[in-house]
C-alpha cells in the first residue's frame, strides 16, 4: 500500500522517522516530501509536486502539531499541508488524523476565549490557523476521525491497533511471503503477532522463525469463545499490553441489552490468521537429493 505521511517537517524530525520506520517494516510504500526517494517534477512548483504525489496514494496520514508550516503558494490562507489535505478529500483517500492533544485542547480554550471576547494568544500552536485546520477536519461532512496523540509511541500504538483490527483503512495486506522458505524474518510479521512469539512462544527475542515454530505458534494460539449477538469492534485491556484483547458484545433480549466482553483474546484470531496465511504462501525448499522437474 502507497501511504502519503503530510505534516509539517522542521519541529517533527523524529516523529517522521520513527513513522516512516515503523510503515517500511509492514513492507508499504511511504511517501514523505523530505526524503530524497519522494518523488520530483523537474519545472513544477514544489507545492504542486506534493499535491500532484497525494494523488498517488491509498492512505493519507494527517499529523498536526504546533506549527501551521508554510504558506500555500496558490492560497495563503492555507499551509501546504493543509492544500495536500484537501486533495487527498478531493481524490477520496482514505483519511486518519494525529493532532497532538495539548494543541487540541487548546483549541478548545480558543474558541471559549473568543465567544466570550477575550483576547487569546495560543500557547502551544504558533498560530490561531492551525485551530482552523483542525475545525475543517471536524465539520467535514466525510466525518473523518481524529485521534489526539502526546508522543510519537501512541501513533505507533493506534495504528498498530488498526492493523490487527483489521480497520478498513490499513486491511491491505502487503505481498505474499512467496519468496521465503526456511526462515522468515521476524520483522516480516506484526508487531503483535512478533510479541506473541517471542514472549510466549520461545521465551526470547529471535531474528528469524522457521516452519517448525510457525507451526508451534499456530497451535498454541487459545480458542476463542464463539461470539454471539452483535459485535462491537476490539478494545485493549486498559494497562496490558498489545496482546490482550477482549471483544464487546452487545446482547438484547425482552429485559434490555447488556455488554459483555469474549475472552480469551479477541486478538489471537488476528495473530492465528496472519501466521497460518503466511504458512499458505511460504514456497517450501525441493528434497534433498532429489532433481527439480523442469
Amino acid at each position: 500500500m502507497k501511504i502519503y505521511l503530510s505534516s509539517t517537517c522542521y519541529d517533527l524530525v523524529d516523529l517522521r522517522a520513527e513513522l516512516e520506520r515503523f510503515l517500511k517494516q509492514k513492507r508499504h510504500e511511504i511517501l514523505l516530501s523530505d526524503r530524497a526517494t519522494f518523488p520530483v517534477e523537474i519545472g513544477v512548483h514544489r507545492h504542486d509536486v506534493c499535491i500532484n504525489n497525494v494523488e498517488q496514494c491509498d492512505l493519507f496520514i494527517l499529523v498536526i502539531d504546533g506549527r501551521f508550516g508554510a504558506p500555500y503558494y496558490r492560497d495563503n490562507n492555507i499551509s501546504i499541508t493543509w492544500a495536500e489535505f484537501n486533495e487527498a478529500i478531493r481524490k477520496e483517500c482514505k483519511i486518519i488524523a494525529f493532532v497532538r492533544k495539548a494543541v487540541f485542547n487548546e483549541r478548545q480554550s480558543f474558541h471559549h476565549n473568543t465567544k466570550m471576547g477575550n483576547k487569546f494568544e495560543p500557547f502551544f500552536a504558533d498560530t490561531i490557523k492551525v485551530f482552523y485546520l483542525i475545525d475543517e477536519i471536524q465539520i467535514h461532512e466525510g466525518g473523518y476521525w481524529i485521534e489526539q496523540f502526546e508522543n510519537s509511541v501512541e501513533i505507533k500504538d493506534r495504528l498498530e491497533n488498526l492493523y490487527e483490527t483489521k480497520h478498513s483503512f490499513l486491511n491491505v495486506r502487503p505481498l505474499p511471503l512467496s519468496s521465503y522458505t526456511e526462515q522468515i524474518p521476524l520483522t516480516a510479521l506484526s508487531g503483535s503477532t512478533a510479541t506473541y512469539i517471542t514472549k510466549y512462544v520461545t521465551g526470547k527475542k529471535i531474528e528469524t522463525i522457521n516452519l517448525e515454530l510457525l507451526d508451534a505458534s499456530i497451535n498454541s494460539l487459545p480458542e476463542r469463545t464463539k461470539p454471539f449477538g452483535e459485535t462491537l469492534g476490539f478494545e485493549q485491556i486498559p494497562g496490558s499490553n498489545d496482546y490482550y484483547y477482549f471483544q464487546p458484545l452487545r446482547i438484547s433480549g425482552d429485559e434490555g441489552e447488556i455488554i459483555i466482553g469474549i475472552t480469551p483474546t479477541a486478538l489471537g484470531d488476528a495473530v492465528r490468521k496472519e501466521l497460518i496465511d503466511l504458512k499458505k504462501n511460504i514456497k517450501k525448499p525441493p528434497p534433498k537429493g532429489k532433481p527439480k522437474k523442469e
